[in-house]
């Protein structure tokens, strides 16, 4: 089954984070007091934020860090970040994104990152990786804005 022919609804981002989160992973920017909508596949989304944390606690290992960060890009798009201290993505990656089999990983199969690309276009989003000035590896997500509303 393709993603176009599944069932897309309308997602609370925030709260989809709220539930990956565990002891190695930090939130930052996160107490915005609106929940954040955009309209995916649900378990595709999912599946791609779980891929790209579970990538992170990897490459951070037992002394690096990992942290989501939860933005609002103007009025149009919402952004996921993930970050890790750990390692940084090598140059090839980098410039491969979206190639299947591309792993860096002793034991990867190089599907994580090829789904995450394939599921951001098909989702109307796009996907970027970098490695910051603080040699730390990141994946943004962008995700065109759907609503916001005011919590309690």
């Amino acid at each position: 089954i393709h993603l176009k022919e599944q069932k897309t609804t309308l997602v609370n981002v925030k709260n989809l984070l709220s539930q990956l989160v565990n002891d190695q992973v930090t939130i930052k920017d996160f107490n915005n007091r609106q929940d954040i909508f955009i309209h995916v596949h649900e378990a595709s989304l999912r599946r791609t934020l779980i891929d790209i944390i579970e990538n992170a606690q990897m490459a951070a290992g037992d002394v690096g860090e990992v942290a989501l960060e939860l933005t609002i890009l103007g009025d149009k798009f919402v952004e996921i970040k993930c970050r890790n201290s750990g390692e940084c993505f090598p140059e090839r990656v980098l410039k491969h994104l979206g190639e299947p089999f591309l792993t860096f990983k002793k034991n990867g199969n190089g599907l994580g990152l090829f789904n995450a690309y394939n599921f951001m276009i098909l989702s109307g989003g796009e996907i970027h990786l970098r490695n910051t000035e603080k040699n730390e590896a990141e994946v943004r997500l962008l995700f065109p804005l759907i609503s916001l509303r005011e919590t309690k």
